[in-house]
């Protein structure tokens, strides 16, 4: 099968099944789920195994809320006990953590491209709230972006620390 079909030349796209408008509110959010999935792929080779491995995580938890949302994947993909690790997670990290007195810098160190993460996962929350009005969406994945923006932020600090 050619990558160009043509099928979507008329500002439309075939996308779980259903013919969506590509300028759909589904389609926003499903492309910048889709951003951070490949700014986070781009992070994992900036750093040493044991970010690689928090990154993966998130990555392979971002694929299956796309699978939910499209609906070409399981009901159930264990968001509550993704949150719960992620809050686990920022807690400890907060325990270490120096007050904070400024916004993390942009550019290209580790912790500045993982800030760039947290803002494209802020994009996504905002996308799947404003899906949410239009579509039935699991509240948990609402929490999900709202942790996961507090946890690259807080992996971006612990980051500019080391």
């Amino acid at each position: 099968m050619s990558v160009t079909t043509r099928m979507g030349d008329d500002g439309k796209s075939r996308f779980g099944g259903r013919v969506v408008e590509k300028d759909s509110l589904l389609l926003e959010t499903m492309g910048s789920m889709d951003e951070l999935v490949a700014l986070l792929g781009i992070a994992i080779m900036k750093n040493g195994p044991e970010m690689s491995k928090k990154i993966e995580r998130i990555i392979a938890k971002l694929r299956q809320i796309m699978g939910l949302i499209s609906g070409c994947g399981p009901k159930e993909i264990g968001l509550l006990s993704e949150i719960k690790y992620m809050e686990g997670e920022i807690k400890k990290m907060d325990n270490r953590a120096e007050a904070i007195h400024e916004f993390l810098e942009a550019g290209s160190r580790l912790d500045e491209f993982l800030n760039w993460c947290r803002t494209v996962a802020r994009k996504c929350e905002r996308r799947v709230v404003a899906l949410s009005k239009t579509e039935k969406i699991d509240s948990n994945v609402l929490i999900y972006f709202n942790r996961l923006s507090d946890y690259l932020f807080m992996i971006a600090r612990k980051g500019e620390r080391e």
